[in-house]
């Protein structure tokens, strides 16, 4: 409606024409406006807001190099690239001048430009790029290099995704470079020249998977219940009807009055009477001690598995890997120990000095 016909301008003039019956238009429906139909346009789809988004990821196609990622170390990979970018070096230039003898820090350096370039290329298809380019100002450098351009002056970390199996590979590098250090030392490492949004949690997941780290984090399994008590030591009807002998032997002694038989009458009632209450007493109490001792759902180790074997006279980094070959398992059938094949032979040691590393051996 124009700006001359719109009575709500006119609200201070109480006796206007327009105000009290609007325009003239108002009453002949020939001349009124036709129906506007609204229709997204490109800038109003640009602004939608959809909460899906948030959760989006891009899915990542993986060919043959990511594969070498996933078999070999980032050390071994550089190399592997530096001796292809050699090779194809190689036959596009003349006998003389081609390259020979060991790999140099420039050729080792080119191939870490090459895999911090292929996995920016796939960061630009995710649908977080371009929120994460505007909030690290993501800039290319004179060799098309992503950095985070920022206030201080000269330094300029290269930005990497963290959904990538190279940005995955060279946190791993940085985790076994800080001799597999906490979260804070490794995320330190990587970001003296890269930086990596989300970076915490890749830190983490990373962390979790290491085997270095799951020696010295893992927990040995839980000691097996305690196993039933013989029917000799909680059955009877009479004090020491079955009782043993120490290694000094009974002891010895002479008395030569007449009330000798009047005492061990005597001793005889202190001792059933001790044996009546300690068997209603104490026994049943046992119950009850060994439901505290004993937690359900517990875990036994299998056969094949790869454990720890505890060793209190030497320290953790050096205790024996071993595999499990047979189970032990006492009168009860509770597995109780096992069979262990180690470097040197066989040993055998309890449940709860076996420390399981989450791996399986077939063998």
């Amino acid at each position: 409606m124009p700006t001359s016909q719109n009575p709500a301008h006119l609200g201070s003039v109480a006796k206007n024409h327009l105000w009290r019956e609007g325009p003239t238009w108002l009453s002949n429906r020939s001349e009124w406006p036709a129906v506007v139909a609204l229709e997204a346009t490109a800038e109003t789809r640009a602004e939608a807001k959809v909460k899906r988004e948030i959760l989006a990821v891009t899915s990542v196609e993986r060919d043959e190099f990511d594969q070498l990622l996933d078999k070999y170390d980032l050390f071994k990979v550089l190399r592997i690239g530096a001796w292809i970018q050699r090779f194809i070096g190689n036959c596009r230039t003349k006998p003389r001048e081609r390259a020979s003898g060991p790999l140099v820090t420039d050729e080792i350096q080119r191939t870490k430009s090459w895999w911090t370039k292929r996995a920016q290329l796939v960061a630009r298809q995710d649908s977080r790029f371009e929120a994460d380019q505007l909030h690290l100002n993501l800039q290319p450098n004179d060799e098309g290099i992503l950095e985070c351009r920022g206030r201080i002056h000269g330094e300029f970390p290269i930005y990497l995704p963290d959904n990538h199996p190279y940005t995955s590979s060279l946190v791993r590098q940085a985790h076994v470079s800080t001799l597999h250090g906490a979260v804070g030392m490794t995320m330190a490492k990587i970001r003296e020249h890269h930086w990596v949004l989300r970076l915490c949690q890749l830190v983490k997941k990373i962390r979790s998977k290491c085997q270095g780290c799951k020696r010295f984090q893992t927990k040995a399994f839980q000691a097996p219940p305690p196993g039933k008590l013989p029917s000799s030591r909680t059955q009877g009807t009479a004090p020491f009807q079955v009782f043993g002998v120490n290694f000094a032997g009974p002891i010895k002694y002479h008395d030569k009055g007449e009330d000798l038989r009047k005492r061990a009458s005597i001793l005889k009632n202190c001792k059933s009477a001790m044996w009546k209450r300690w068997s209603r007493e104490y026994v049943r109490s046992l119950r009850e001690q060994h439901r505290n001792l004993w937690r359900n759902g517990q875990s036994y180790p299998k056969i094949g598995d790869v454990v720890i074997v505890h060793d209190e006279d030497q320290p953790r980094n050096r205790w024996k890997l071993a595999i499990v070959t047979r189970l032990i398992t006492g009168k009860d059938n509770i597995i109780r120990g096992a069979v262990l094949k180690t470097g040197k032979g066989t040993i055998e040691r309890a449940v709860q000095h076996l420390h399981p590393l989450e791996l399986s051996c077939d063998r």
